[in-house]
């Protein structure tokens, strides 16, 4: 009698907590359409909050770009309105107003372009 009943046990056991044990496997094997859509809505939600969220901290790269050169321009004119070698104030004129000929790394600017040719050698480059 031991011997049957254990039989018997060992098979209504798994008939007591997983009478449907065929069907669980098959749900297993795959997703259902409803799993899968809301799956896509929740990405898309969070797709929606993280785009702005990812413009605003990546800098714009033509807004640094026009930091960058602002800051190199003022830079080289103050470096340019404060060197006395290269605009000495004299009894006529004063700062970028002296068109008189100065020799700069071993260039001679003068005229109504000295400024432009100056501020062109800062930038080590050469003028067209």
């Amino acid at each position: 009698m031991k011997k049957s009943s254990k039989i018997a046990f060992g098979k209504i056991l798994p008939k007591l907590f997983c009478p449907q044990s065929k069907k669980i496997k098959r749900k297993l094997l795959g997703f259902t359409v409803g799993e899968v859509l809301i799956t896509l809505a929740i990405l898309g939600a969070l797709i929606i909050i993280l785009i702005p969220l990812y413009r605003t901290a990546r800098p714009d790269r033509l807004e640094a770009m026009h930091k960058k050169a602002t800051f190199i321009v003022e830079r080289i004119v103050n470096e340019l309105n404060t060197d006395e070698s290269v605009y000495p104030t004299n009894g006529e004129y004063r700062g970028f107003s002296n068109t008189d000929a100065v020799r700069y790394k071993g260039s001679i600017h003068s005229g109504p372009t000295k400024f432009c040719t100056l501020f062109v050698s800062h930038l080590n480059l050469m003028p067209n």
